[in-house]
C-alpha cells in the first residue's frame, strides 16, 4: 500500500470529527462553546513526503499541484475566528473531492495511475534510508 494508509487515516479523521460535532450538538454540551472543525490541505511544500517511509525503491513527492503551508495555516487561523465545520485548501483538493463525489469510478481509475505515478519521485530511495518512524 501506498496512499492508502495515508487516506484511511484522514477518512477516520474526518469520521472522528464528525461524530464529535454530532455529540456536542447533544443537550449535556448545551451552552459551551466548542467547535469541531476539519481543515483538508492539498499537497503542500513541506518535507512531509521527503521523510516518508517507502518500500518502492523511489523517493516519496507530494502530488501536483503543491501549495505554499502558509495557506493551511490562514485557514486554521480562520476557524479559530469562524468555525466551520470543514475547509479545504487548495483548489486542487476542491476539485477532486467533487470529482470523486460526482464520478467515483472515474476518479478511482485517475488515481490508480496517476496517484501513484505523481506521488514518487526517480530519486532512488531504500527501505532502510532515513524516514520518520523512528523519529
Amino acid at each position: 500500500p501506498l496512499l492508502s494508509a495515508y487516506n484511511a487515516a484522514k477518512s477516520g479523521i474526518i469520521g472522528f470529527s464528525t461524530a464529535l460535532r454530532e455529540e456536542l450538538k447533544s443537550e449535556r454540551y448545551k451552552g459551551k462553546d466548542i467547535d469541531v472543525c476539519d481543515v483538508l490541505p492539498a499537497s503542500m511544500d513541506t518535507p512531509f513526503a521527503y521523510h516518508a517511509k517507502t518500500t518502492t525503491g523511489h523517493q516519496p513527492q507530494p502530488m501536483a499541484p503543491v501549495y505554499d503551508p502558509k495557506l493551511t495555516v490562514q485557514a486554521l487561523v480562520q476557524c479559530a475566528k469562524m468555525p466551520r465545520s470543514r475547509v479545504i485548501v487548495g483548489t486542487s483538493a476542491q476539485f477532486f473531492i467533487k470529482i470523486s463525489q460526482l464520478m467515483p469510478e472515474l476518479f478511482e481509475r485517475y488515481m490508480s495511475k496517476m496517484g501513484i505515478a505523481g506521488s514518487m519521485r526517480r530519486e532512488v530511495k531504500g527501505p532502510n534510508d532515513g524516514d520518520n518512524m523512528h523519529a
